[in-house]
């Protein structure tokens, strides 16, 4: 009886050690996907993910194993450490698309936290006299499609896109339709003249064209730049995101919340618009008010 009662104490004192030293200790060792790192406790208690795995092993002796890419890991450490992500917008697009995902998985918030809201109207924002008699917005004038006439219409977001900040979208295919399904989504310039065309008809507008058969291009100077086919595949349902850095002069799109491709030309200091151009019975829909990934 006295060995067993010697033994149990002697089993949770360790336990106990166990955790207080996993608790107390200022630094922890990580094998992250077998590389060694040694953080700051206060620095991985800031990732969830990590903290509440870190309450359930013990350090003590061998580092913890993180299943993960030692490089991403080291940027989401970074974000933890100065609790920023600015720095992120200057790393590489495929890169980047890697953090977000473990960012989810490690309980720590990226985006840029400001919500860009607007609604579809007929009418230029910036010029009341230029209107589009054609196409049918509903929906509190978040979806669209071309009703009265079956040629190309374009309509606008109502709001201009912030140059301070960046800013993003997304355009929701709810219907290909039968018949004409070709539809352009991008930006145009204040300047933009003719609703009754698509938004790039005029070396003013700059985005992603649908082509019936499939085919796929990013468009800007009223030409094909780029056949886009093979990478981002249009389909009922998809979720096509633009992100616009004015100050930058990026145009990117992701494709349902991944990020895939950049437009080729420059948008820097322009005055732009959303807009949506559409052939026949294609029907979009917006959502807005989302936080620009960077």
């Amino acid at each position: 009886m006295v060995r067993y009662i010697m033994l149990r104490w002697f089993v949770l004192s360790y336990i106990g050690t166990c955790a207080c030293s996993a608790q107390n200790l200022d630094t922890v060792k990580l094998n992250v996907g077998g590389e060694i790192r040694e953080v700051g406790r206060a620095t991985a208690d800031k990732l969830s993910w990590l903290a509440d795995k870190l309450q359930l092993d013990c350090p003590a002796d061998q580092p913890v194993f993180i299943d993960a890419n030692p490089q991403v890991f080291d940027l989401l450490l970074e974000v933890a450490r100065v609790g920023s992500f600015k720095f992120l917008a200057e790393i590489e697009h495929p890169l980047k698309e890697l953090v977000h995902t473990y960012s989810k998985r490690f309980g720590i918030e990226i985006t840029s936290g400001h919500g860009f809201d607007f609604r579809l109207t007929a009418r230029h924002p910036a010029n009341s006299a230029i209107i589009n008699q054609y196409s049918y917005i509903s929906n509190s004038n978040s979806q669209c499609t071309t009703g009265v006439r079956h040629q190309w219409n374009t309509v606008f977001g109502d709001t201009q896109i912030p140059k301070a900040r960046p800013t993003y979208w997304e355009v929701e295919v709810l219907s290909l339709g039968f018949d004409g399904l070709d539809f352009m989504v991008g930006v145009v310039d204040t300047s933009f003249k003719n609703a009754n065309s698509f938004l790039d008809s005029s070396k003013l507008g700059w985005g992603i064209y649908h082509r019936n058969g499939g085919r796929c291009s990013l468009r800007g100077d009223s030409s094909d730049l780029e056949d886009i086919s093979g990478r981002f595949p249009i389909y009922k349902g998809m979720r096509l995101g633009t992100l616009v850095d004015v100050d930058r002069g990026s145009l990117m799109f992701f494709l349902d919340g991944y990020f895939k491709l950049s437009h080729p030309m420059s948008i820097k200091d322009r005055v732009l618009f959303p807009a949506l151009s559409i052939l026949g019975a294609t029907e979009l829909a917006i959502r807005t008010n989302l936080p620009a990934p960077l």
